[in-house]
């Protein structure tokens, strides 16, 4: 039916809605494993693993790690992840971070070594947060890990310390991308 139909031409009885026609097929539906949507206690073989392990350690670290809280000279209030909004960081000067980012070559093993020592039974690695910078070689972007010195797969050497340890590992993997362009522009505003 046209747009050009008042509201008040439906209340008087005028112009009436074409006849429904044939509701469309229903897209095949993915069975939810998890999320927000599950009602009651998950008590799946993953839910039950992770509270056997009990004890955890997360390793937040990206791009961000470089600047360690403080930018232009001044410590920055607030988590050091969101350095880039919480000071207002240009793209241009966030992404010269980049040619700084360069861990020590060990530190993925060291990182689970003071996990295990602690008594940590799984670690949790920040793979890429909201920033989009990916600790992996990506082929998706050159926002990555091989476009700085370090140029390893950080991920890669993080979850073969962890299966060496005989520990957990899971990645934590932000959807929200700051550095992508098609990010929306409202976001933008405050990065």
């Amino acid at each position: 039916w046209s747009s050009d139909v008042c509201s008040s031409d439906l209340v008087q009885g005028a112009p009436t809605a074409p006849a429904a026609s044939a509701p469309p097929t229903p897209k095949p539906r993915i069975p939810l494993r998890y999320g927000a949507q599950r009602q009651g206690r998950r008590d799946d073989p993953a839910m039950n693993r992770w509270r056997e392990d009990r004890l955890g350690a997360i390793f937040h670290f990206g791009l961000y790690s470089v600047a360690a809280g403080s930018w232009g000279g001044k410590e920055v209030d607030g988590a050091a992840e969101f350095i880039k909004t919480a000071a207002q960081v240009p793209d241009a000067d966030y992404d010269a971070l980049m040619k700084r980012f360069d861990p020590a070559k060990d530190s993925p093993a060291r990182w689970v070594a003071i996990a295990k020592e602690m008594g940590a039974r799984y670690v949790i690695l920040t793979a890429k947060h909201h920033d989009g910078f990916c600790l992996w070689p990506s082929d998706e972007t050159d926002y990555d890990v091989a476009s700085t010195p370090y140029r390893e797969d950080l991920v890669g050497q993080f979850v073969q310390a962890a299966k060496d340890a005989g520990l957990d590992v899971i990645l934590y993997y932000s959807i929200l991308d700051w550095h992508h362009p098609d990010w929306r522009e409202i976001g933008r505003a405050h990065v």
